[in-house]
């Protein structure tokens, strides 16, 4: 069989290497610069040329076509690149929930004390005005220009006399109905210089609740024993005691008061009788 296609192929080269060289052109495929991927047309050699050797051969028990095609070169295929697998994202970590602060609770602010306003504090009445009169048994000094002239104390009192005012004169007239006899024992002390009489330089009144004014002239009770005597001249250090009597309305007993009233001058005194 060697031997054969040799005989047969020999003459075959021997064709083709005249037609090389006889200027035969080669048909070449039209894409410039093919790439290994795309598929090349097969060059085909084509010659006319006399009968030759090859015609007067014996002719092979299996002719074969004239026109023989040389084996071309299969393309290797493309490798494909690897394909790096994909990287399977990794699951995202959930967060944690954030925990809201609670708010923050404002503190009340701790209440100032507010010290109290302190009370206008109204000084007492001057004491013997009529609001704040002498107590009973309180000796007090009556001045002029700073200077002390008189002492004078009320040490008791007979609110209801009627009695006491009847048995010291027969004669004496009983209180008109509504009305009623008042007592009051006081002491009366000079310090002035020279001599001075008490009644000389005051006048004694009672007010009760009626605020009405009696005096020992317009509402005199009448002859009383152990008057107080107003009108003895002191001097210096003399001093005088007794009693000394209204008639008043009942309805102003409880509510007596002894004004102390300076005849020529504006100092009063008043005195409690009770």
């Amino acid at each position: 069989m060697l031997k054969r296609f040799f005989a047969i192929v020999g003459p075959l080269f021997a064709v083709l290497a005249i037609i090389a060289c006889s200027g035969s052109s080669v048909v070449t495929p039209s894409t410039q610069n093919p790439t290994l991927t795309t598929t090349q047309p097969t060059a085909q050699l084509v010659a006319t040329v006399a009968p030759s050797a090859i015609d007067t051969a014996e002719p092979l028990a299996d002719p074969s076509p004239a026109d023989v095609s040389l084996p071309t070169d299969t393309p290797e295929p493309t490798p494909m690149p690897a394909t790096e697998p994909t990287a399977t994202p990794l699951p995202t970590k959930t967060l944690e929930p954030t925990t809201t602060p609670l708010p923050t609770k404002t503190p009340e602010p701790t209440p100032t004390n507010t010290p109290e306003p302190t009370p206008t504090t109204t000084p007492p009445p001057v004491l013997g005005s009529r609001a704040n009169a002498v107590p009973l048994g309180v000796v007090v000094e009556l001045l002029e220009a700073d200077v002390a002239y008189w002492a004078v104390v009320v040490s008791d009192t007979k609110p209801n006399a009627n009695e006491a005012v009847r048995a010291a004169n027969q004669f004496n007239d009983p209180p008109e109905p509504g009305n009623q006899f008042y007592m009051v024992y006081m002491e009366a002390k000079y310090l002035g210089p020279e001599s001075a009489s008490f009644f000389s330089d005051f006048s004694l009144k009672t007010v009760g609740q009626s605020a009405v004014v009696f005096t020992t002239f317009g509402n005199s009770c009448g002859v009383i024993d152990d008057e107080l005597p107003v009108f003895t001249e002191l001097f210096t250090g003399g001093a005088i005691k007794g009693w000394e009597c209204w008639q008043i309305p009942t309805s102003d007993a409880d509510s007596l008061q002894l004004l102390l009233d300076e005849n020529f001058g504006d100092t009063r005194v008043w005195f409690a009788l009770r």
